[in-house]
């Protein structure tokens, strides 16, 4: 298929990076130091993706400079320069700025972008990922709830699938 992934937190090189580690099953010092290393272990796994097709399009923003009419806007040339999207990933959808910003009311802020995000999976029938963080109590929960979701319920609530991926600090790399 073909995959549009916009990151508002990484350069496109360190996305690409984290996508060579979990295709090829190597380690970032790998990737980064010894890409002839990644290529001789990337063998098998390129045959067994030869021939199933699909497109990676990355596209970096600066934290808090993209709003949802800039990945429409991306999404509209990707279109064109690949002939359609399959899947749209969004890194993430804490940090992609509001249409029109209200600082008296954040949570505000934080549905528009949810919303805008849903709409452009609508208009598109494309699905649309993306992740949001835990508030403080959910933090210190070993299984936070819905109700642990940082900015507001109402993200919960325009969101079709909620997945809750959790470590705890022995996990952590």
């Amino acid at each position: 298929g073909k995959v549009l992934h916009f990151t508002c937190e990484m350069t496109e090189r360190q996305v690409a990076r984290r996508y060579d580690q979990a295709v090829f099953g190597a380690t970032r010092s790998e990737v980064v130091e010894n890409p002839a290393f990644v290529m001789a272990k990337a063998i098998r796994p390129m045959k067994l993706f030869k021939g199933m097709g699909g497109d990676l399009l990355i596209k970096a923003y600066p934290m808090d400079t993209a709003t949802v009419l800039d990945l429409w806007a991306d999404i509209m040339r990707a279109k064109r320069e690949l002939g359609g999207v399959d899947l749209v990933l969004v890194d993430y959808a804490d940090v992609v700025r509001p249409p029109k910003p209200n600082p008296q009311h954040p949570y505000l802020n934080d549905r528009a972008v949810i919303v805008g995000l849903s709409n452009l999976a609508k208009e598109f029938l494309v699905p649309s990922w993306s992740a949001v963080q835990v508030n403080r109590q959910g933090a210190d929960q070993k299984r936070p709830g819905m109700k642990n979701v940082a900015g507001g319920f109402d993200r919960i609530k325009v969101a079709h699938v909620v997945i809750a991926l959790c470590v705890d600090e022995g996990e952590r790399e």
